[in-house]
């Protein structure tokens, strides 16, 4: 999820703190960083709120 991990490095934001943020363990937020897992639905509608992105964009989906 580029989104997710760009919104943290501009943010200076570490994959703990989103962790808490979110209600997940660091390496819950580690695999959807990095592909190997993908958040529930209700958890990607919570990501994208926080980070001000849709979930398409959180998916790599491209807007039609």
């Amino acid at each position: 999820m580029k989104p997710l991990r760009k919104y943290l490095k501009t943010r200076r934001i570490t994959q703990a703190e989103f962790a808490r943020q979110m209600g997940v363990s660091q390496p819950t937020v580690w695999a959807w960083m990095n592909g190997t897992k993908t958040p529930t639905a209700d958890k990607l509608v919570r990501i994208a709120d926080l980070i001000g992105a849709t979930v398409d964009e959180l998916l790599g989906r491209k807007a039609a």
